[in-house]
């Protein structure tokens, strides 16, 4: 069954969270949390889930490139994201340091290297990157960094590990009901495919602003049968 079956009001929920929502002065994200039952990560087959969602997940992505002349030279031009820009030279200077790479992980939101520079990461920055999980992203020579960036705001990528919860940034405050609704559906519809269970290993899900108070989606609460 998908969402829509197991959740038939999930359009009336998403409708509560944002008629209900508060103004502030930041764009809110809005948050899915998923918590697992009946499912041992020491047991079971651990996954990761990659969803292309319709609408973008996240508004302001904080970006590194690493990059070649080509890709730096668009990379300036760009005023309306966050980048921070590291040329090959920069790279070098790392000389592995762990300490720089790991604060990476909260600095950043994504890092895209060129193709030309994308092999040295490896002998520059070690395994430390593939060890959190965030090695960058190869971005081709003569594409387009804005595009990347763009696609990149698509992606939901969450994986399961030890824990029995995830927590993922699903959209956000200046999509519209409806883009929310598909992108919420998306999600959870990619998480269902890879349980071995399916809708068997949900034991809840809620859906909240950054600011908000979860709203549950699963098990439906009582008053919307």
């Amino acid at each position: 069954k998908n969402v829509l079956k197991k959740i038939p009001r999930i359009g009336d929920l998403i409708h509560d969270l944002v008629v209900n929502n508060k103004a502030r002065n930041f764009i809110e994200s809005v948050d899915l949390q998923i918590n697992i039952q009946k499912y041992d990560p020491c047991r079971d087959k651990r996954f990761v889930v990659r969803v292309d969602l319709p609408y973008e997940a996240k508004r302001a992505l904080r970006v590194l490139l690493i990059g070649d002349a080509e890709h730096i030279e668009e990379a300036l031009t760009i005023n309306d994201v966050d980048i921070t820009i590291m040329d090959l030279e920069g790279l070098k200077l790392l000389q592995k340091n762990k300490k720089v790479i790991k604060k990476w992980k909260r600095q950043y939101d994504t890092i895209i290297a060129s193709e030309t520079i994308i092999r040295y990461v490896p002998r520059c920055a070690g395994p430390t990157l593939l060890k959190i999980g965030f090695f960058p992203k190869m971005i081709g020579t003569g594409k387009s960094v804005r595009k990347e960036i763009g696609n990149i705001s698509h992606l939901l990528r969450f994986a399961m590990k030890k824990y029995l919860t995830f927590g993922m940034t699903v959209g956000h405050m200046a999509l519209k009901e409806c883009e929310i609704r598909e992108n919420v559906v998306a999600s959870i519809n990619a998480l269902i495919r890879e349980l071995p269970k399916g809708w068997g290993n949900i034991q809840s899900i809620f859906v909240k602003t950054s600011m908000g108070k979860p709203i549950t989606l699963f098990p439906l609460p009582q008053f919307y049968y």
